[in-house]
Order: C-alpha cells, then sequence, then structure tokens
C-alpha cells in the first residue's frame, strides 16, 4: 500500500477562467477519505478569493498529468446569485 508523504509539495494551479489567465502554487495536505487518505489543497478560502469562485458556484477543473498542474477552466455562478 502506498502512502502519502509528510512531505507533500504544493500544488500549481491555473486559473484559466479569469481573463487575466494565473499561475500560483497552493499548499497542499493530507486528508482522511474513509479508509484511504487523499491529497486535498490547504488554505482553501484563499484558494476560492484568489480563484473568484463563490460558494454555490459550479467549477469544472481538469488535471494536467504532464505538468502536474491543477486547471480551473470555469466557474458558472449560482443560479440565485446571478439574478441579484
Amino acid at each position: 500500500m502506498a502512502k502519502l508523504g509528510a512531505d507533500l509539495k504544493p500544488m500549481t494551479v491555473r486559473l484559466l477562467h479569469l481573463p487575466e489567465q494565473v499561475e500560483f502554487t497552493n499548499p497542499t495536505r493530507r486528508e482522511k477519505r474513509g479508509e484511504d487518505w487523499r491529497y486535498a489543497l490547504s488554505k482553501w478560502s484563499k484558494f476560492m478569493k484568489r480563484a473568484r469562485i463563490n460558494e454555490g458556484d459550479t467549477v469544472y477543473f481538469s488535471f494536467d498529468k504532464t505538468h502536474q498542474v491543477l486547471n480551473v477552466d470555469l466557474v458558472v455562478p449560482h443560479p440565485k446569485k446571478c439574478r441579484d
């Protein structure tokens, strides 16, 4: 069984949905999911603010395996927020 290392590396994130496409690194952490462990982004609220993602928005992600980059491809605002 492979274990996630304690020395997790930050993940590179590309915000492709913004007019000025941004790339930055975000810290990661281990997260228990049932019996297994997985990687998760740390400082989620800072990530959402930087990516201009609001609670309830639908976010489309992809992962570039070649470059090991998480892409935020599209953010669809929550319908209730659009009416305001």
